[in-house]
Parts: structure tokens; C-alpha cells; sequence
């Protein structure tokens, strides 16, 4: 069980003739209070057999997510005697008051089973299924899924001073994101009145009702390899990773009425390889000299 809680207050004083907006040129006075509580609760068992030369394991697990944030916001401009810094000092027709509640809820379960053999094979698979709170009813449900699994070669080769370890792995996984909340909601913003005009008008970011989950499939393979009892080290990786129904927010052409949306637009894919090569150039009884060397190679691609 997890309980995360801070509280924010700000205060700020413009001084008659400091501001630049002309309204604000008898003075604005603004206090603040921001208050965050983040819930979060998770439930996991673990289970672990061995069969022979066959280990295997069980986990199956739950959480549960929960943010609220509160914002009231308190400001006045244009004071009536200048040198009174307070809310009473302020007509009634200049003083407003805003007050903002998000609340967001994940829910999750999720499980791993693994098995392996001796020192030589190893498998693990893995899945996920959450709800959020911030997509439409219809997706809000979206699960993700991986597996893995390694071959220890070099268990199966007779000893020899060369290679000391060798052993293949790939894996490959999905990777499931949500939204932010009231993504999905189109409001308008509270009347306002200056002087004699009172106006509505929506805010700037408009809902989208049928948002779907953002997911990213991405695999790699690989090798490691020790050489001279461990003097000389080896690791490659190639991996690829795409993600689909991105959730971004695109702006839009103002004469649709909003500037912003939140869309599934287009998708991100993304490839490379990373090596390293590690060595011991040195060891003595008191001293010894370790040296790493990496590279790394990406491609980003930006697609519809």
C-alpha cells in the first residue's frame, strides 16, 4: 500500500503601474492552493517448483492506481486604495474564483510464468490486462502480453580456455499506455464578464470520445560471449520497437473551433544495436584494469 500527499500555496502581488496588461494596471492579487493525493495498492503471490532438471515459477499479482489533484485558484484585480494588499480591497465585480478537480483510476492484473532447464534453456512469458478510467468505455479494457527466452550454448560444449560462456537470447513484447484524463471530453469554459459583455466559449482542447490505448510492439535478439576465462567480453543487441495509435495533440486549424485535440495519430518505429565489448587488460593479486566500450545505432521513423 503506497500514499503519496503534498499541498501547494502560492501567493502573488502585482503592484499598481508594474503590469503590462493594461487591465492589471491598478494592481492583481492571486493566491493559489494545489493538493495532490496519489493511492496505490498492489497484491502479488509467488509460486516455485522444481521438476527434475525443470525449474519453473509462478507470480500473479494485482494493483490499483488512484490520483486525485484539486486546484482553487482565488485572484482579484484593480484595487480600490492603493497600498491595501487584500481580497477586501477589491471591488466585488473583479474578484473570481476557479476551482479544478482530475481524478484518475487504474486498475491492473497481470501474471508471469517461467520455466528453465538446468543452467541451459530458460522461458518466461508474461501478461497484462489494465482498465483506465481516462479512455471510452468500449477500450478502456486493453491487454499486453511478452515473451523471452535464452539458450546457454556454451553449457552444451566441452571446457575449454577460448570461450568461456556464450548464450542467444530474444524476447519480444507489447507495451500498453492510456490517456490523460478527460481526454476523451469536450468542455466549455465558465461565462466571463468584463464590463458590460459576459462571453462562453470552449476551452481550447476538444474531446475525443473514441481514443483507443497506445501500444508499442517491439522485439530484439542478442548475443553474449566471455572469452579467456572472462578476459574478454562480447554483447550484441538488435532491436525494433513500433507504436501504434499514439495518443498525441496535434494542433488544429482554428476555424474548426479548437486548437488542440487528443488523437491516435500515426505511429513512431524505432530500430538499432547496441554493443559493448568489455576486457581485463590487467589483473594482478592487488590490481587489475577493467575497460568497457560501447556503441549504440538508432533509426527513428515517424509514420501515418
Amino acid at each position: 500500500l503506497g500514499y503519496d500527499q503534498y499541498n501547494t500555496n502560492d501567493y502573488t502581488y502585482i503592484a499598481p503601474g508594474a503590469a503590462v496588461i493594461p487591465l492589471y494596471q491598478n494592481g492583481r492579487l492571486s493566491k493559489n492552493l494545489y493538493s495532490y493525493t496519489y493511492v496505490s495498492t498492489t497484491v502479488m503471490s509467488n509460486f516455485h517448483k522444481k521438476f527434475g532438471n525443470f525449474d519453473t515459477h509462478l507470480m500473479l499479482g494485482t494493483t490499483s492506481e488512484n490520483t486525485d489533484l484539486v486546484n482553487q485558484q482565488h485572484y482579484g484585480y484593480n484595487f480600490i486604495t492603493a497600498g491595501t494588499i487584500s481580497f477586501n480591497n477589491i471591488a466585488e465585480g473583479n474578484k473570481f474564483f476557479n476551482d479544478g478537480t482530475t481524478k484518475k483510476r487504474l486498475v491492473g492484473a497481470y501474471g508471469e510464468f517461467g520455466v528453465s532447464y538446468k543452467n541451459i534453456a530458460y522461458l518466461t512469458l508474461t501478461g497484462r490486462n489494465d482498465w483506465s478510467s481516462t479512455l471510452p468505455i468500449e477500450t478502456r479494457s486493453y491487454f499486453y502480453p511478452s515473451v523471452s527466452g535464452s539458450f546457454v550454448f556454451s553449457e552444451l560444449m566441452p571446457k575449454n580456455n577460448i570461450l568461456s560462456f556464450g548464450k542467444i537470447r530474444a524476447s519480444w513484447a507489447q507495451v500498453g499506455k492510456d490517456a490523460n484524463p478527460y481526454a476523451t471530453n469536450t468542455y466549455v469554459n465558465p461565462p466571463i464578464t468584463i464590463g458590460p459583455y459576459t462571453g462562453v466559449g470552449n476551452q481550447y482542447s476538444a474531446g475525443n470520445p473514441i481514443l483507443k490505448p497506445e501500444i508499442q510492439d517491439s522485439w530484439e535478439v542478442g548475443a553474449e560471449f566471455r572469452f579467456f576465462k572472462g578476459r574478454l567480453g562480447l554483447d550484441y543487441t538488435y532491436y525494433h520497437s513500433q507504436t501504434k495509435n499514439q495518443i498525441a495533440q496535434p494542433r488544429l486549424a482554428q476555424s474548426g473551433g479548437f486548437i488542440f485535440s487528443s488523437l491516435n495519430s500515426g505511429s513512431v518505429t524505432n530500430s538499432g544495436m547496441e554493443v559493448q565489448i568489455t576486457g581485463k587488460p590487467v589483473v594482478k593479486e592487488d590490481f587489475s584494469w577493467d575497460v568497457t566500450l560501447n556503441y549504440s545505432y538508432n533509426k527513428g521513423r515517424l509514420g501515418d
